[in-house]
Formats: C-alpha cells, sequence, structure tokens
C-alpha cells in the first residue's frame, strides 16, 4: 500500500514538474552495476548551479525501489527527473491508474447488480 501510495505521488509530481519552464543546460550520468547507484548530475538551472555525486549502495534493493530511489536524488535538488531514466516508474502509474479505475469499474458493478436483485 504503501509503494502504491508513493508511486501516485510520484505521477502527480511528475506531471507537475513537467509542466514547469525553466532554463536548464544539464549534464547527468546515472551508472548501476547492480552493487552501486551513482548519480552525477551537473549544470546550471535558472541560474543556479548544480553539482551532485552522490552514490548508494544497491545491492539487494528490486529495480523499482532503485527507480525511486533516482526519482529522490532528483527533486531532493529540485530537478524533474529525465523521462527516459524512469521507464518503469512510468510504467507502474499507468499500470496503478488503470488497476485503480478496473477495480472501481468492478465496485460499481457489483453494487449494481445487488442492487438490481433486490428490486
Amino acid at each position: 500500500m504503501k509503494i502504491i501510495l508513493i508511486t501516485l505521488l510520484l505521477c502527480f509530481n511528475l506531471s507537475a514538474m513537467a509542466r514547469q519552464p525553466a532554463f536548464s543546460s544539464l549534464q547527468t550520468r546515472i551508472s548501476d552495476n547492480e552493487k552501486t547507484l551513482s548519480i552525477q548530475i551537473n549544470g546550471q538551472r535558472n541560474s543556479r548551479k548544480i553539482h551532485v555525486n552522490e552514490s548508494f549502495d544497491v545491492e539487494n534493493m528490486s529495480r523499482l525501489r532503485k527507480e525511486l530511489l533516482k526519482y529522490q536524488v532528483f527533486t531532493n535538488h529540485g530537478l524533474g527527473i529525465p523521462f527516459q531514466e524512469v521507464p518503469g516508474l512510468i510504467a507502474v502509474c499507468l499500470g496503478s491508474f488503470f488497476l485503480f479505475i478496473t477495480v472501481l469499474i468492478l465496485w460499481y458493478r457489483s453494487k449494481q447488480r445487488a442492487h438490481t436483485r433486490v428490486v
């Protein structure tokens, strides 16, 4: 449940960050050798210089947790994560949305059937 909530919040935040007009000249380098995830960001955004060089131990993390970690690093520095870096998050967001809609439709239909049997 916690991951679903985080994923939904990420979807809303990604769409909000995508709408923000901003001048940026950023170079990002993300490398993952299954043991260590390294994120390097250098450049400028809205006349603010940004230099990030962080490494994380990700040996026992799932792919989704790694992508959430990438997202957290970018948002902690006030940046939107490049969409090509999070295909899994986008898929999870869309999947969660469609799952929610499906459950809502099934719930509505079951209530509708129960109501027609009573009448």
